[in-house]
């Protein structure tokens, strides 16, 4: 650790490490928050250099065909406070979520899931409630997507199941 330390001092210093943790945790959030929009059937364009400068980390456009900018945060307390400040000075329409809860994150003990399909599928579920009561999605795009993802879920437990197939599905 010590040779590390001399390569990485800022590691050794607690208040340093808990910025890196933060910025690690709010990367990672946001993969994965890419990977169950992808899931969802969302068209998504990461955010140029100058969106990301004003709080825009996604475009995401729906299947009518309307585009959000979304700023996803690691929690809800910060989401609420950046939509908050938003709303207060700037109102362009960018609104940040929390896409997960701290008990999905945890459940996913790698950086990012060994099968980016499989086990991303229920989260998915889970960010798309968020979208939709954040307004993103509506009622009907909602109804939409979540049955989309239920076909997915049970087309990939039926393949699981059957030892006829090749092995498991990963991805679709």
């Amino acid at each position: 650790m010590q040779l590390l330390n001399n390569f990485i001092p800022i590691a050794d210093k607690p208040h340093y490490r808990k910025k890196m943790e933060t910025s690690i945790k709010g990367v990672r959030t946001e993969l994965l928050a890419e990977l169950a929009l992808e899931n969802m059937g969302f068209e998504v364009v990461r955010a140029t250099t100058e969106q990301d400068k004003r709080g825009i980390d996604y475009l995401i456009t729906d299947s009518q065909g309307k585009q959000t900018a979304v700023d996803i945060k690691s929690s809800r307390f910060k989401a609420n406070k950046t939509n908050d400040r938003n709303a207060k000075y700037y109102n362009d329409g960018t609104i940040a979520i929390c896409p997960f809860s701290p008990e999905t994150l945890e459940s996913i003990h790698t950086v990012l899931p060994a099968d980016p399909y499989g086990q991303m599928l229920e989260p998915s579920k889970e960010m798309l409630e968020n979208l939709h009561n954040s307004g993103i999605v509506d009622k009907h795009e909602y109804i939409r997507i979540m049955n989309e993802l239920e076909e997915q879920m049970e087309d990939m437990r039926k393949r699981n199941n059957n030892p006829a197939s090749r092995g498991k599905l990963v991805h679709v």
